[in-house]
This record gives C-alpha cells, structure tokens and sequence, in this order.
C-alpha cells in the first residue's frame, strides 16, 4: 500500500517575505498616541493594543488606571 501525497499548491519556488514592510505599522502609530497622552512606555501601550483589541478599550482600560491612581497623568486631549 502506497500513501497519496498531497500536490503543491504553487509550482513556483518558495514564499516572498517582505520585510521592509511593518504590519503593525498602524498600530504601533496608535501606541505612541496612547503612550504620549497617558504617559505610560509606548511598548506597554502597544501590547495593551493588542490584547484588548482596540484603541477605545485601551482608552477606557488607562482612564480606570488614572481613576485609580496608578497613572500620574492623563491629557486632556486624551480623555
């Protein structure tokens, strides 16, 4: 009994990676945003981005911190 390989889906060589090109680009531009305005490090304001999936919950989220006292600043451009 011989086993069926799978054909190749593309006959061409391997996959093109564009590495010049930043998916999180925007992202990232919307982290320092945040970062700037509340006055936390911008890579916590990107991974927060990503976790809760949003800018608005990210907003919502560092205002409940500021609320709390663990953030000392808060712009009011901002809130």
């Amino acid at each position: 009994m011989v086993a069926n390989m799978q054909e190749r889906l593309f006959e061409t060589g391997s996959a093109k990676v564009d590495s010049g090109r930043d998916p999180y680009a925007k992202e990232r531009t919307t982290a320092r945003r945040l970062a700037d305005g509340y006055g936390v490090p911008e890579a916590e304001a990107f991974d927060m981005l990503l976790g809760y999936g949003s800018e608005t919950a990210v907003r919502r989220a560092l205002k409940q911190r500021w609320w709390r006292g663990e953030l000392d600043r808060i712009d009011e451009e901002a809130a």
